[in-house]
């Protein structure tokens, strides 16, 4: 969740979906119509965090490897408050 409560980030291996939640409701966010963000191809990816800014920062994990950058979404609390779209995260 952003850090003023605005927007939820849900994340799969693929994707994430940002939810609107004006009153910080994160059922009532959950209800509604989110922005599909595509990820890039991430061997674990399994982390996703807003920074204060409204920033989404992407993570993932590896297996006997060095570890993938971290990509950032720059403005995603913007994008999703705005109903704008987006291609994907970039590093």
């Amino acid at each position: 969740m952003s850090k003023d409560g605005t927007v939820v980030a849900l994340r799969t291996y693929t994707d994430v979906y940002l939810y609107t939640a004006p009153d910080g409701d994160v059922a009532k966010a959950l209800t509604t119509t989110p922005i599909r963000v595509p990820l890039p191809d991430e061997p674990q990816g399994e982390a996703i965090a807003f920074d204060a800014a409204g920033d989404l920062i992407s993570g993932s994990e590896a297996y006997q490897g060095p570890l993938p950058p971290l990509r950032i979404l720059r403005g995603a609390s913007d994008i999703a408050l705005s109903g704008g779209t987006t291609s994907s995260l970039g590093s």
